[in-house]
């Protein structure tokens, strides 16, 4: 997917960050991601606090898988595994109609990896890491938690 930086939403992101940072913030690109059937998916760059960053835009879909939670709910979610220790970027800058009047959406710091569950399980260069998937999961915390509670 080509990059780009004129998304109509970009001046207000610019907008949110800046104030969260207080100071000058600059989109250098916008590049959507594939997948999210609940929400929509950007990689975001930025320049603030005199570095370029790499995140994740994370913002509600159009519409939602029935059971499926907002992404204020998933906002939640990740601050309360963040604070249990879980080894996953804080969910930051929660706002609304970023994207679109009656959605939310929030920035994530890019982590590089692979996401998309069928790769995952079928990729044969990722055989090592499927070994170990289970034992990682089962160490995190609130992994563990989930677990004493089922």
């Amino acid at each position: 997917m080509k990059p780009q930086r004129d998304e109509p939403w970009a001046a207000r992101l610019v907008d949110v960050v800046g104030a969260a940072v207080d100071g000058e913030v600059k989109v250098t690109s916008i590049t959507p991601l594939a997948g999210g059937a609940c929400q929509d998916n950007f990689r975001v760059e930025l320049m603030f606090e005199g570095q370029a960053k790499v995140m994740v835009l994370r913002s509600d879909a159009r519409e939602s898988l029935p059971g499926s939670i907002s992404r204020a709910e998933e906002f939640e979610v990740i601050g309360a595994a963040v604070r249990a220790g879980v080894p996953t970027p804080p969910a930051r800058w929660l706002t609304a109609d970023l994207l679109r009047l009656g959605s939310y959406a929030y920035l994530l710091e890019w982590r590089d990896g692979v996401a998309i569950g069928a790769k995952v399980l079928r990729d044969p260069g990722l055989a090592a890491a499927r070994e170990r998937l289970v034992d990682q999961l089962a160490d995190e915390p609130l992994a563990s938690a989930w677990v004493a509670v089922a």
